[in-house]
């Protein structure tokens, strides 16, 4: 009876070990390369909070998702990439492409006939027209705080804030302003930090251009020394081995 027990437990240290060998051997340090390609994906994905309530909502399948957000996604990655003539007119199958490629097979949602708010039908030239729309002053934002890698799947953590420019377009109407204060929010709309921007001239092919202050990765820094003031959210995202294209599995606040 005795040897029967050490055989049972032998049996179980192995598998418990083999498990931890092989879930070790998995967790592979995210390379500079793959941290290039999910930051270029994760600003493909990542929309404005005025939209549609989150620049990037959360689910827990892709199919639960604010559907406002895909088509909105896949209308921006259409302009962007596949408009060389600046029609912004659309046919279904490049709607089709675009949407495979940002979220893959995983979704099951196909993209409305009649069209949607962002990509509306027009029976005249049979193609979907991308609606213009303005956005504000603010911005969206989002840096990434972690990555770790087990196979073919990413958990990223990002912290989320926003740039409030609403002072802008006033400054700009001064002759006299010198620049003007713009404010970093937490997604609750709490202003955390008041910055100042300042204006210059800049010469480009000799033509005069008023510009402003760069201040990127100052606010960074800040966000980053200061993230227990902003919102912070686990995104998984996973490999297409067969396309080398990344898609995002889940979202979620933390």
């Amino acid at each position: 009876m005795k040897k029967v027990v050490i055989v049972v437990l032998a049996i179980i240290v192995i598998t418990v070990a083999g498990y931890f060998v092989y879930f070790f051997t998995n967790q592979k340090e995210v390379t500079d390369d793959e941290m290039a390609q999910i930051q270029i994906y994760l600003d493909e994905i990542y929309g404005w909070k005025i939209t549609y309530d989150e620049a990037l909502p959360e689910f827990k399948n892709i199919n639960e998702a604010n559907e406002e957000w895909i088509w909105d996604r896949v209308q921006q990655k259409l302009q962007k990439y596949d408009n060389p003539d600046e029609t912004y007119a659309f046919t279904y199958t490049q709607i089709e492409k675009a949407t495979k490629y940002l979220f893959g097979d995983k979704l099951k949602k196909e993209f409305p006939i009649d069209g949607t708010e962002f990509l509306r039908y027009d029976e005249e030239i049979k193609k979907f027209l991308a609606s213009g729309f303005g956005l504000g002053e603010e911005d969206d934002c989002f840096i990434i705080l972690t990555a770790t890698k087990n196979g073919k799947k990413y958990t990223i953590e990002i912290i989320e804030y926003i740039e409030d420019h609403v002072n802008v377009h006033e400054a700009f109407e001064n002759e006299e302003a010198k620049g003007y204060e713009f404010y970093i929010k937490n997604l609750n709309g709490e202003i955390v930090k008041t910055y100042w921007a300042e204006f210059y001239n800049e010469y480009i092919d000799n033509e005069e251009y008023i510009t402003i202050e760069d201040r990127e990765e100052e606010i960074k820094q800040y966000v980053l020394e200061n993230k227990d003031r902003f919102s912070t959210k686990i995104i998984k995202l996973e490999l297409n081995k067969n396309t080398n294209l990344l898609h995002i599995i889940s979202s979620k606040k933390i």
